[in-house]
């Protein structure tokens, strides 16, 4: 059976099981000492942050095999974006220098050998195959996952006046900031407005310059909101899917023995906020956990919660009122001792599709300290 290089094989794993920064050391080392081929230059391609180094990435893998359908992808996208992906000169293609057809002929116990050589042959061409459509099944996904990186767009929020908070989030670019100062979303709830009624858009948005913070029990009033505008969503789904700041509050202290890291005072935060928020009748807990990103000492909580719309957070409706909404509190880290307290809100029936939403907002959601 031939089984790729083995720094290859270790960083192919560790990109599957979404550990990027070690995976990227493997591939990187592999892309030097070993053959990777092409799956090999698409993993390093999909593992890395460095633009100029997935360009690369993906110039070599064409030059290995022109016709890949995810490299074409990758060269395409980066076409998009004005950043052409030039052929490399020669051949990256293998051959067969001989076909079987030309191999002498023998004894029969000779050709009996030579047969069971072109089995094994056959057989390790056909694990071989499978192998590598299994990988690519995979690096497709991972692919589409650096496709929707580079078609999403960050967003920084400044909230309140002086000193106020910044925040900053990547999501898709259906995502605006309910700011009644800003002129994108003035336009774009007029459009709104125009599809869906305007009863509800005066309650979604705020001025952000006018949002304030409780300065003894941490509460934003009112709350600060992005929100999905595409209209095909709204029309589906009946209700408008946000993301809201609702409290910048202290994180709780550990318990005497453990480090005051702000890692473990989220696991102390999660113990606190999964009795005080999940309690009730009408509320379902789905998951919880503290995820752990990659900056030091960097912890998000999360906890997904279904409940029935007039118990939901920031839940408006523009059509039939659904039986359930699904509700997901996000705390993210303020500095070394405090967490802003977010809630993201979609209609329950449509949480397969904001899968991808919630994992980006998992992953990007940040305080922006002042400089």
């Amino acid at each position: 059976m031939v089984t790729p290089p083995p720094n290859l094989m270790q960083g192919i794993y560790l990109a599957q099981t979404g550990h990027k920064v070690e995976a990227l050391a493997y591939l990187r080392h592999a892309a030097r000492t070993e053959s990777i081929g092409t799956e090999g230059w698409l993993w390093l391609a999909a593992a890395t942050d460095d633009l100029e180094e997935y360009r690369y990435c993906v110039q070599m893998a064409l030059q290995l095999d022109p016709i890949h359908a995810v490299a074409l992808r990758m060269r395409d996208e980066l076409a998009r974006r004005g950043i052409p992906v030039e052929p490399l000169p020669g051949n990256g293609t293998g051959r067969l220098d001989h076909a079987v057809g030309d191999l002498p002929r023998g004894s029969t116990q000779r050709r009996r050998i030579v047969l069971a050589v072109i089995v094994l042959l056959l057989v390790a061409a056909f694990i071989v195959a499978a192998y590598v459509i299994t990988v690519t099944d995979i690096l497709e996904d991972a692919v589409d996952e650096v496709d929707q990186a580079l078609s999403g767009s960050e967003t920084t929020l400044s909230i309140g006046s002086a000193p106020g908070f910044r925040f900053s989030v990547d999501l898709p670019e259906s995502w605006l900031a309910a700011d009644e100062d800003s002129a994108d979303w003035q336009a774009a709830r007029a459009a709104l407005e125009e599809a869906n009624g305007g009863d509800v858009w005066g309650r979604v948005d705020e001025s952000f310059s006018a949002v304030t913070r409780d300065p003894v029990y941490g509460g934003v009033q009112p709350p600060a909101r992005l929100v999905n505008t595409d209209q095909e969503a709204l029309a589906r789904e009946g209700v408008v899917a946000t993301l809201a700041l609702h409290a910048i509050k202290p994180l709780p202290e550990v318990e005497a023995g453990e480090e005051p890291t702000v890692c473990n005072r989220m696991v102390a935060l999660q113990h606190d906020l999964e009795g005080g928020l999940a309690s009730g009748e009408s509320q379902q807990t789905l998951a919880s956990g503290v995820i752990e990103r990659d900056l030091p000492d960097d912890c998000v909580f999360f906890m997904q919660t279904r409940t029935n719309p007039a118990g939901g957070q920031d839940v408006f409706l523009v059509g039939p009122e659904p039986d359930t909404v699904r509700s997901v509190a996000v705390a993210v880290p303020v500095g070394a001792g405090r967490y802003a307290l977010w809630w993201m809100t979609f209609a329950d029936e449509a949480s397969s599709g904001y899968q991808d939403t919630l994992d980006q907002v998992l992953d990007s959601l940040k305080y922006i300290p002042e400089s």
